[in-house]
């Protein structure tokens, strides 16, 4: 009798694709959450640290791109506050949206406004203007 035997070690090469990608807040930085196959990038805090740039730079450079190949996307915002770092993160990002959009991406934008955070209600109101976006502020 011959026993065959399978090897039952088995690497899912998708492994890396499958689970959504998250950053935990802390005093300074937002929790971060991006979905690689909705394309969806989920953004709630505080974003005062430092150089945001750096700290963003992976998630929102993954959303560009698919947004950029799959030609939609949804971003979801919900600052308590941010600083100047994280403003010129947002320019840029919303710049590069404005292009997709025009190049026929369909990309939803939900903002959601803390009710003790009034001024960053006019913030939303000025990115959407200044960009010429739908952006749904709650």
């Amino acid at each position: 009798m011959i026993l065959q035997t399978y090897n039952t070690k088995h690497i899912n090469p998708w492994a890396g694709y499958l689970a959504d990608e998250e950053i935990e807040p802390t005093a300074t930085t937002p929790y971060v959450k991006f979905n690689r196959f909705a394309n969806t990038l989920n953004i709630k805090g505080t974003s005062t640290r430092v150089e945001m740039d750096k700290f963003y730079a992976s998630n929102v450079s993954k959303f560009m791109t698919n947004l950029r190949d799959k030609k939609y996307g949804m971003l979801n915002l919900n600052f308590k506050t941010f600083n100047t770092s994280t403003a010129k993160v947002l320019f840029d990002l919303f710049k590069f949206i404005r292009e997709q959009k025009s190049a026929g991406a369909i990309v939803k934008i939900k903002w959601e406004i803390f009710a003790t955070e009034m001024d960053m209600y006019d913030t939303a109101k000025d990115y959407a203007e200044l960009f010429d976006l739908d952006i749904v502020i709650k």
